[in-house]
């Protein structure tokens, strides 16, 4: 089961708990899902409470979206990360001197 926290509780000043046992899942487990509305600026505020922030190739965040059109079979999306389909856990970038620590 991989734990799961919602995004109110995480970024609450007045209660470290929910953090904490966040970090300690992502050290454990290598794993977190942290649920969210996903409003203008939730991923921004999330990684200011803990860390650096490294930009990606594309710029401060990169949109994962699906471009493809129902009953499209891929002629749309030039990437795996484009389409409907469901990825496994990976890692991005592995080949970089200073791959990603933590993907959001």
């Amino acid at each position: 089961v991989i734990p799961r926290f919602r995004f109110e509780a995480l970024t609450d000043p007045s209660d470290p708990v929910p953090m904490l046992g966040w970090c300690h899942s992502l050290e454990k487990y290598g794993v977190a899902i942290v649920s969210t509305d996903n409003h203008a600026g939730a991923l921004k505020h999330f990684t200011q409470l803990f860390g650096f922030r490294e930009w990606c190739s594309y710029g401060e965040f990169y949109l994962v979206e699906n471009k493809m059109a129902p009953g499209d079979k891929g002629s749309q999306a030039n990437n795996l990360a484009y389409t409907g389909l469901p990825l496994a856990f990976h890692t991005d970038l592995p080949h970089y001197a200073a791959p990603p620590q933590v993907q959001l």
